[in-house]
C-alpha cells in the first residue's frame, strides 16, 4: 500500500493529497506531527512533506510525486465530471503545460516563502550587503506571476474539458495564502472562475486548509 506523509497546512502536499482522492488510489495517509515535520526527517533527506512510500521506493517533491500517482492511476476509472486529466501534460503544447507548472510551482514557493519571512521577522534591515526587501520582492513576483496565468488560463481551466494537475495547484495555492496571509488574486476572471468552478470538487473540499495565524 502506498503511505503518502502529509501536514494538514501544507499546499504541497495538498495536491499530492487531492490526487489521490481523485484517483482513489490505495494509499495510507499519514499526517505528521509538529512543524518542521518529524516523522518525514529520518525517510527524506529534504525533510518535508508530501513524501511518498511505495514499497522500497521513497519519493519527495511535489511535481515527482505528482507524476508518479498519475503514472499509478493511468487506468482507474475517472468517475467525476469533468473528469480528472490522465496524464500532467495532457494538452496540444506539452511544453506550455509545462511551463504553467513550472509557474505554478514558483508562485506557490514565491507565496510560502514571503509567509515565512513575515512570521520569523525576517524584515530587510537597515545596513544589509544586499538593499532589497525580499517579501516585497516575492509579492511582486507572485503578482505577475499571477497575471501571466490570468493570460494562460481559461474559465473552465488549464487544460480543456478535465480538471488537470495545473487546476489543482493553482487551487491549493490560492486557498492557502487566503487561510494564511490573503493577497489580492482576484480580479483575474479566469482564475476566480477556475477556483469557483472547483471549489465543491469532493478531492478539494476534503482537504482545504482551516485559516490559520501565527497566534491562533
Amino acid at each position: 500500500m502506498l503511505q503518502l506523509y502529509y501536514l494538514p497546512g501544507s499546499p504541497f502536499a495538498r495536491i499530492a493529497r487531492s490526487l489521490v482522492l481523485e484517483m482513489r488510489l490505495d494509499c495510507l495517509q499519514i499526517e505528521d506531527q509538529g512543524y518542521p515535520p518529524q516523522q518525514v526527517a529520518e525517510i527524506n533527506p529534504a525533510m518535508q512533506v508530501p513524501t511518498l512510500i511505495d514499497k522500497e521506493r521513497r519519493l519527495f517533491g511535489t511535481r515527482l510525486i505528482a507524476d508518479y500517482l498519475f503514472h499509478l492511476g493511468t487506468d482507474l476509472e475517472r468517475s467525476e465530471t469533468p473528469p480528472l486529466a490522465s496524464a500532467p501534460l495532457g494538452g496540444e503544447d506539452p511544453w506550455r503545460d509545462d511551463q504553467v507548472l513550472t509557474a505554478l510551482d514558483a508562485l506557490l514557493s514565491s507565496l510560502v516563502t514571503r509567509s515565512y519571512l513575515i512570521w520569523t521577522k525576517a524584515a530587510h534591515q537597515p545596513g544589509a550587503d544586499i538593499p532589497l526587501d525580499m517579501a516585497a520582492r516575492e509579492l511582486k513576483r507572485s503578482l505577475s506571476l499571477l497575471d501571466w496565468l490570468e493570460e494562460e488560463a481559461t474559465a473552465e481551466g488549464f487544460l480543456p474539458g478535465c480538471l488537470s494537475l495545473q487546476d489543482i495547484w493553482l487551487i491549493a495555492t490560492l486557498e492557502w495564502t487566503e487561510a494564511r496571509i490573503p493577497i489580492p488574486w482576484r480580479a483575474r476572471p479566469c482564475l476566480e472562475a477556475i477556483h469557483a468552478r472547483y471549489y465543491d470538487r469532493e478531492s478539494l473540499r476534503a482537504t482545504r486548509p482551516t485559516p490559520w495565524q501565527p497566534d491562533s
